[in-house]
């Protein structure tokens, strides 16, 4: 919003005259952002216009402004908010550069960068553009080792513990079952079973 047309147009309409409802609203805009302490009456009296206008202008506002932002880009809306910090911290290294390195002040914009950048870090996270957690992204990595003894107990340790049991594995025995022969009768029942 362009400050100048706005302050003429607010002129005009103090002065009497009857603004176009969209002039009117783009000029309550205006008020609502530079002078918030203006009740609705005092913007009526302004405009020539009741205060339950201005109330349905400024529902007006907040339903376009609404529209916009849901129409909006995501991609966009982050580009806005990169742009925009750039712009201020090429404007606090500008002021930086005036001043002497490790004046109070010097040190005061380096903080203030620093600020701005936690800052933009923390709105692009709550945006779901960057992860919540940003800390640290160690992974805590825990190795064992099982030893199972003979009589089948199991004993397992931390890898990393130093001591490291050697145990002498020896070949599995093989259980052999002696062999017998089982008959079956035509229902398939063993022979000998009652």
């Amino acid at each position: 919003m362009v400050r100048p047309e706005a302050e003429k147009l607010i002129q005009r309409a103090s002065a009497g005259e009857r603004l176009t409802t969209a002039d009117r609203r783009y000029c309550i805009s205006y008020l609502t952002a530079t002078r918030p302490e203006l009740s609705n009456i005092a913007m009526g009296d302004i405009f020539g216009v009741t205060e339950a206008a201005i109330r349905l202008d400024l529902k007006k506002i907040r339903e376009d402004k609404a529209k916009l932002i849901r129409e909006d880009d995501i991609g966009l809306v982050i580009a806005d908010i990169a742009l925009t910090f750039e712009r201020q911290v090429q404007d606090i290294e500008r002021s930086k550069n005036k001043s002497q390195i490790g004046s109070r002040t010097y040190l005061e914009h380096c903080r203030a960068i620093a600020r701005m950048q936690v800052e933009r870090v923390q709105l692009l996270q709550e945006l779901g553009f960057y992860p919540k957690n940003l800390g640290n992204m160690t992974v805590n990595k825990f190795e064992y080792r099982a030893v199972v003894t003979k009589d089948g107990s199991v004993d397992t340790r931390r890898v990393d513990m130093g001591d490291v049991i050697e145990v002498a594995v020896e070949e599995p025995k093989q259980l052999m079952a002696p062999a017998t022969s089982v008959e079956f009768d035509d229902n398939g029942n063993e022979e000998g079973d009652e």
